[in-house]
C-alpha cells in the first residue's frame, strides 16, 4: 500500500481479498474500501439458480466467514432457510492437499461451495467429490478470482461439479477452452459502477 501511495494514488478500493487482515493493514491516511461479492453471489443464485435444500460451504475454516455471509445473504433474499458447513483441508504444500475433512452435513442437499480464489482448482474438485460422495444432490462452485493455471482445466474436466461461476475481475490465460458448458462467468461491471458513482462521482 506503500508504493500505491508514493505514485500519488490517495484512494484504494480492493475486492475480495485472499488475507481478511488487509483490511486493517494502516494506510497512513489514504482512504481504502474492501469491496465483497457475496451480495452479488447471493442474488444470482436466488434468482436464476433452481438450487432447493441449500447448503453454503467454505472451502477453509478461514474462510467461513465468507460462507456464512453469503447464507445470510441468500435467507434474506430468497426467505428460505441455508444451512452452512465447512470443508477442512490439511496442505501439504501449495497446491497440494494431504486430505478433507466435511464439517456438516449435505446428505440430499444441493451445495455451494465460495471462495475468493481458485488456482489449479485441484483442492475445489477433490471437495467437489467428497460433497457427491456424502450424499450431495448438487454441487455448485462460486469464486471471485479465476487464476485457472496450468492444470485447472484438465481438474475441471474430471469433475462431478454441476456449475462452476467465476467473475471476471482476471482474464484467463486459455480462453478458447472456457466454452465449457460448466463455467458461468458473472459480471462485475455493474457492481462497480454503482461503487464508483456512490464514492467518487463517476
Amino acid at each position: 500500500m506503500c508504493l500505491i501511495q508514493s505514485v500519488g494514488a490517495d484512494s484504494l478500493f480492493y475486492l475480495d481479498a485472499h488475507v481478511e487482515q488487509m483490511s486493517g493493514y494502516s494506510t497512513f491516511g489514504m482512504w481504502k474500501q474492501h469491496l465483497r461479492t457475496e451480495g452479488l453471489f447471493a442474488q444470482l443464485i436466488a434468482d436464476t439458480l433452481s438450487l432447493e435444500n441449500l447448503c453454503v460451504l467454505c472451502p477453509d475454516v478461514g474462510a467461513l466467514k465468507r460462507a456464512k455471509t453469503l447464507a445470510k445473504s441468500i435467507r434474506q433474499i430468497s426467505k428460505k432457510d441455508v444451512e452452512t458447513a465447512i470443508i477442512n483441508k490439511e496442505r501439504l504444500k501449495p497446491n497440494e492437499v494431504a486430505g478433507l475433512t466435511l464439517i456438516g452435513e449435505v446428505e440430499g442437499r444441493d451445495c455451494v461451495i465460495v471462495d475468493d480464489m481458485v488456482d489449479t482448482g485441484g483442492t475445489m474438485f477433490k471437495a467437489v467429490d467428497l460433497l457427491k460422495a456424502r450424499g450431495a444432490k448438487k454441487v455448485v462452485v462460486f469464486a471471485t478470482h479465476g487464476l485457472f493455471s496450468k492444470g485447472f482445466y484438465d481438474n475441471l474436466e474430471k469433475s462431478q461439479v454441476d456449475g462452476f461461476y467465476v467473475t471476471n475481475s482476471l482474464r484467463c490465460r486459455e480462453l478458447s477452452r472456457e466454452k465449457s458448458s460448466v463455467i458461468r462467468r458473472v459480471d462485475l461491471s455493474a457492481m462497480l459502477a454503482e461503487f464508483l458513482r456512490d464514492k467518487f462521482g463517476i
